[in-house]
């Protein structure tokens, strides 16, 4: 499958996908913080569109179907904790990172469609 994570500088998801042997891309308007060459540093828009890249076909998985986590698990308090957070200078980045756990339950999931 060929996958772009669209706004993702962590490559979290990506790497998830990846190890699951799909051809798997990140994007976003800052560099990835792991220095992937797996990651382009763009508008999500002109990412799809990737001129180095035009036989590629990126394949659509819809998110609509995603659901909060169910009140008063541990899941649910990791979830409030994110959009809780206090301000701070990385507060944007932090509040973005994606846990490893939902990263892989991504790929293997949505890897599958």
């Amino acid at each position: 499958m060929n996958v772009l994570v669209a706004c993702e500088e962590s490559g979290t998801v990506r790497e998830a996908f990846r190890k699951l042997d799909h051809n798997a891309w990140s994007n976003d308007l800052i560099p990835c913080s792991d220095d992937s060459t797996h990651h382009l540093e763009m508008d999500c828009f002109d990412a799809i569109f990737y001129p180095a890249a035009p036989d590629v076909k990126w394949d659509l998985i819809p998110t609509d179907v995603l659901v909060p986590p169910a009140p008063g698990t541990q899941e649910y308090l990791d979830w409030q904790k994110v959009w809780r957070m206090p301000p701070s200078p990385e507060r944007k980045r932090l509040r973005s990172v994606t846990y490893q756990g939902i990263a892989d339950a991504m790929a293997e999931q949505w890897g599958s469609l």
